[in-house]
């Protein structure tokens, strides 16, 4: 990857057999189209981190970051996508779409086809279609950066 590259981060966030999928409302070019909720890794996180701040600051919830799903997605020539499962921490609330998004649903693997979703996801959502049961998914495999731990401090919906 070159020097300006930006990583982007999306959390594939299961529940059972189904997975949590955001409706951007922002910016209007990408509204109405479906993703993994995330966003950019900030300088000295990784990206695991990312995953969780993102999950805080996006959906208000604190997840475990599980294995990365697929390979690097391109964005754009100058971000690339990275997926990781994640996980709800025990007692957390119903996720709710707090920023860039109108809309998020829980979503068998086998209708995960039928939404409209952004380019880059696409190979995501046929990598999850074959992985086994998503709630036995590796939570812990630390070659994936993710590590199976939850990154960072606590922090309150606002």
């Amino acid at each position: 990857m070159s020097e300006t590259s930006v990583i982007v981060v999306g959390a594939a966030i299961v529940r059972d057999d189904t997975v949590l999928c955001a409706r951007r409302s922002a910016p209007p070019r990408l509204a109405g189209k479906w993703e993994f909720p995330g966003g950019k890794v900030e300088a000295g996180e990784s990206d695991a981190e990312a995953v969780v701040r993102e999950c805080r600051e996006e959906l208000g919830v604190e997840v475990t970051v599980g294995a990365r799903v697929g390979a690097d997605a391109r964005i754009d020539d100058r971000l690339t996508l990275r997926v990781f499962l994640a996980y709800l921490e025990p007692g957390q609330p119903e996720p709710s779409p707090l920023e860039d998004h109108d809309r998020l649903a829980w979503v068998r693997r086998g209708e995960l086809l039928d939404l409209d979703w952004l380019s880059p996801d696409v190979p995501i959502v046929g990598e999850l279609g074959l992985m086994p049961a998503l709630n036995t998914a590796s939570r812990s495999d630390s070659s994936t950066g993710g590590g199976g731990r939850r990154a960072g401090k606590p922090c309150r919906r606002l």
